[in-house]
């Protein structure tokens, strides 16, 4: 399989496309059948030419300003259709370069599937570029991840991403969904755009292990840049991969460098879920709790800020202070977890912030307020948390009917719920039965 995932044309005007094509097909792909390579094909994700920035697109310029200042964007309109009109050079290219007929398709976001002698791999081609403007800042690219979820629920062996921006290139409000799907649910992260040669596997306690390979540029901008290319050999019975760095030197010369080896991360043990939540929620989950005011946004959301705060185990000898991203971390063992802290400790943003990086995983969490639920019997505790849920999901029976593994119960300010002990043990003793984790907040 040959990927791209740096700069293909300059002006992204079609002769220059057609050009990548002949080089692509005839020189490569052509190539690696004639040396008896059972099946090739070409994958490409969308990147950066100056056709973006011509005096005739000011119009464009003004749309991709208004979602930086938004920091987010209505697939429902036809902004992205507008802002991607001028890519329609690359993705006639593109339509014209990979044989495998995409199972889904749109500006934003292609999907391949491949089947090889039993094993099912997926390929997402993300088009980080479709906002991208001069000068481009890092830490402004927008891009909704959360509207593409049902592209990453389908199981197979192995999933790869293909996106011309690293992670750091986006704004706040995208950054820790996209990084939650790419770590929850991909395997490796293909990148390009800053021309070197980098491989990173990331395990972070909340949203899993990916590994992340930055290319090299086969013609980079400056003679201090280096020119090359890798290989990447995927062992699926050794679970590993291996990646053949090569360096070209004097533009013809090529140089095999030390390999870097490294096990594929677990893809079965990641989780998976096809939930939604209402808008009303979604507010709740980015409402920073204040007004903010930034001189380059229009709005601030919780995700530009929120930080995990320190915390110490009051259970364990050793008291030393850890972030409480460490009570994110998710096993097969069921969990309480009690965080008491004062009033403005930011018990109720943890709380928020453990919700949607579980939900990001594929489990269904559910968020309450002790001071809300009355407590009889547990019929109706049942019916409350049923309520709540609808509240919450889209689709209520997609928490109802979810496994309990996958189920987590956060429940607001412990110490405001009606009926005193006899009800708080009802409570918990509820929440054992029903949910894997029970996260808890108290005021001290």
């Amino acid at each position: 399989m040959i990927i791209v995932s740096g700069d293909i044309a300059f002006s992204g005007a079609a002769p220059e496309y057609a050009a990548a094509e002949s080089f692509l097909l005839a020189d490569i792909r052509d190539a690696l059948l004639d040396e008896g390579c059972g099946y090739a094909d070409v994958i490409v994700a969308p990147e950066i030419t100056i056709a973006y920035f011509k005096p005739d697109d000011a119009a464009r310029g003004i749309l991709v300003d208004h979602i930086v200042n938004e920091g987010s964007v209505d697939l429902s309109t036809n902004l992205a259709d507008q802002c991607t009109a001028v890519q329609k050079h690359f993705f006639d290219f593109a339509a014209e370069i990979t044989k495998a007929e995409a199972i889904y398709s749109h500006p934003l976001w292609t999907e391949h599937e491949f089947n090889f002698l039993g094993t099912t791999i997926r390929i997402s081609a993300l088009n980080a570029a479709w906002m991208s403007r001069i000068p481009e800042k890092k830490g402004e690219l927008v891009f909704p991840v959360d509207d593409f979820i049902s592209c990453v629920d389908a199981d197979c062996a192995l999933r790869i991403a293909v996106i011309h921006h690293p992670i750091s290139w986006y704004c706040e409000s995208s950054f820790h969904p996209l990084r939650g799907v790419l770590q929850s649910r991909f395997d490796l992260v293909l990148s390009g755009h800053v021309h070197t040669d980098a491989t990173l596997q990331q395990d972070l306690a909340t949203v899993g292990t990916c590994t992340y390979f930055e290319a090299a540029a086969l013609q980079p901008h400056s003679k201090s840049e280096a020119a090359g290319f890798s290989v990447l050999r995927l062992d699926r019975q050794g679970c590993r991969i291996v990646k053949k760095p090569h360096q070209i030197l004097d533009g013809s010369k090529i140089m095999r460098l030390p390999d870097i080896e490294m096990p594929i991360p677990d893809g079965g043990a990641r989780l998976t879920g096809t939930s939604s939540l209402t808008p009303t929620f979604q507010n709740v989950l980015r409402d920073p709790g204040g007004n903010f005011i930034h001189p380059e946004k229009a709005q601030i959301f919780l995700d530009d800020i929120f930080v995990f705060p320190e915390v110490s185990d009051r259970a364990a000898e050793d008291e030393r202070d850890f972030s409480a991203e460490r009570l994110l971390k998710l096993d097969e063992h069921k969990q309480r977890i009690l965080f008491i802290g004062d009033e403005k400790a930011g018990k109720t943003t943890l709380l928020l912030e453990a919700f949607r990086e579980w939900h990001l995983q594929g489990c269904f969490p559910i968020y309450v307020r002790a001071s809300e639920l009355k407590i009889r019997k547990d019929r109706e505790l049942e019916h409350q948390f049923s309520t709540i849920a609808r509240s919450q999901y889209t689709d209520a029976k997609h928490f109802e009917t979810a496994s309990l593994s996958k189920r987590m119960v956060l429940i607001d300010d412990i110490d405001d719920l009606p009926g005193g002990r006899t009800n708080l043990h009802a409570l918990i003793e509820y929440c054992d039965k029903h949910f894997a984790r029970t996260f808890v907040t108290a005021t001290t």
